[in-house]
């Protein structure tokens, strides 16, 4: 009895086939997929005050939602485009986190590669901005 096993990946997608010997019209197949999810907006680096829109993109997702250091700032969203605002005065000036959460129907969840950014509010007017 030939045992023959083949992982192969490719995005978000895994796909695992199993050759226990026996004829090819036998053999199995299952193909696994979860949500895949990236911040859009804003960018790494960038340094933020007052009101943002953060923006997500996202693929076979029921629902979006938005963390800022681990600690969700909105409601999941159900629809795209996944975009919220986040009142940064309300936030410490400091580096911050951003990461967005896809969820699909299956209940498998996928969170976004973080987002580094700076809040500078309190004390933006003594350093020269508005």
């Amino acid at each position: 009895m030939r045992k023959k096993r083949t992982v192969w990946t490719r995005g978000w997608t895994l796909a695992l086939l199993v050759v226990l010997g026996a004829p090819a019209a036998a053999q199995t197949s299952v193909e696994l997929s979860g949500p895949a999810v990236a911040v859009a907006s804003p960018r790494a680096g960038e340094v933020l005050g007052g009101v943002i829109q953060i923006e997500a993109a996202a693929s076979a997702a029921a629902a979006v939602q938005f963390e800022v250091d681990g600690a969700p700032i909105s409601a999941p969203l159900t629809a795209a485009p996944y975009m919220t605002s986040w009142d940064t005065s309300r936030t410490a000036d400091g580096g911050h986190v951003l990461t967005a959460v896809a969820i699909d129907r299956a209940g498998a969840r996928a969170v976004s590669p973080l987002v580094r950014v700076t809040v500078l509010n309190h004390g933006a007017k003594e350093r020269g901005r508005p």
